[in-house]
């Protein structure tokens, strides 16, 4: 029986356009114009005979039935991607990752089940450190994550995010009242391997900075935000690492203040090999698209929480 299907040619560009909910991205992508992807997207609505988008003036909002197409080509896309890759011996192909520890336990960690269900065929190793801002002449991986200011002469690298600091605390622990009412003396402060950032809020808030030379000082992101959840104190949160608290409510920003971090995610590969094969490249972009979305979620966390 003769297959009957929608012209490929269209489904990527459908494809591409609803995971970016963005032509422009799509045709970035796809290494084409946004009016090219535009008319590729008309003609799989014409196929099925569906809208699959509406389109605004400045925005792309997907249909309830365009997501429904969006995932069903996805899928199949995966499950082509991964009979691709897999080797004629059918061994698996292993990629090691080095990446901060507070990184990996609350960020990547959580994420990397979905790319392994993608790609079952790649196999991941992880070697977490607990400071990455510095990459030793004997460490040896594939790809690494790590925070900086770009300014690494002996790999390849790309930008993955940038992170923006926050106070944190349990719910009820500290508020606005108190602190208009002049009662931060009374919040116990966590920092998070140095007194930098508070120092930074403190004065922020018009406090005194001798308050920021109080309190415990932690060597890992994740103990302060452990810490703060149970009520122990106060701490500074991230975009990177704190997202997780503040979805399960374990943890709220207090204060309406928050200061972009000197620092941003970077993609690492060694200089000689790059991002070169396929499974450091799958393994790369999938990273930049969870980061996209990451991103996404807390433009409309900010958004949200200025109403």
């Amino acid at each position: 029986m003769k297959r009957r299907l929608p012209p490929l040619t269209a489904m990527r560009s459908f494809e591409a356009a609803a995971r970016y909910e963005s032509l422009t991205k799509a045709a970035e992508e796809l290494g084409v114009t946004q009016s090219a992807v535009s008319k590729q997207v008309s003609i799989l609505e014409d196929y099925l005979g569906k809208q699959l988008f509406i389109r605004k003036q400045r925005s792309l909002e997907i249909t309830d039935e365009g997501r429904f197409y969006s995932q069903a080509i996805s899928a199949c896309f995966d499950s082509l991607a991964n009979k691709l890759l897999e080797p004629a011996d059918s061994d698996r192909q292993k990629i090691t990752i080095l990446a901060d520890a507070d990184f990996t336990q609350l960020w990547l960690f959580s994420r990397l089940p979905e790319f392994e269900k993608r790609y079952p065929n790649i196999e991941i190793s992880i070697n977490s450190v607990s400071d990455l801002s510095v990459i030793n002449k004997g460490d040896t991986f594939d790809l690494a994550v790590v925070w900086g200011r770009g300014d690494w002469d002996r790999f390849s690298f790309e930008p993955l995010f940038t992170n923006v600091v926050f106070p944190v605390c349990a719910p009820g622990y500290f508020s606005q009242e108190k602190l208009e009412a002049g009662r931060f003396h009374e919040v116990n402060l966590i920092h998070n391997r140095s007194r930098h950032w508070w120092t930074m809020f403190v004065n922020l808030l018009g406090q005194n900075t001798i308050y920021a030379k109080k309190g415990q000082i932690f060597n890992q992101t994740s103990l302060c935000l452990a810490a703060a959840a149970r009520g122990g104190g106060m701490t500074t949160g991230a975009e990177v690492t704190a997202r997780q608290f503040l979805e399960d409510g374990s943890l709220i920003i207090p204060f309406a203040v928050r200061l972009p971090s000197p620092d941003s995610y970077y993609i690492l590969a060694p200089r000689n090999e790059g991002f070169s094969t396929e499974p450091i490249r799958l393994l790369k972009d999938w990273l930049i698209t969870e980061a996209n979305k990451h991103r996404n979620w807390f433009a409309q966390y900010w958004n949200d929480s200025a109403k």
